[in-house]
């Protein structure tokens, strides 16, 4: 969903090589990373508390939909 509300040309930003959509560059791994964090914070709330960094900036564009990148 995330890559669908920011649009082909952002999306493409994030792979290792433009067209290429299988790999992530560095900002591509920190995007999936951060969504990745953010859900298992969401579902785990408790039990993940104080296990991961927050990264607030990236967790709201990532939420809005904006790009982070």
């Amino acid at each position: 969903m995330y890559l669908n509300k920011i649009g082909p040309d952002a999306a493409h930003r994030l792979n290792l090589i433009p067209t290429d959509n299988t790999h992530l560059n560095y900002n591509g791994s920190i995007v999936f990373g951060r969504l990745v964090a953010d859900l298992i914070r969401f579902k785990y709330t408790n039990e993940t508390r104080g296990v991961f960094k927050g990264d607030p900036v990236l967790s709201q564009q990532l939420h809005n939909g904006t790009a982070a990148f």
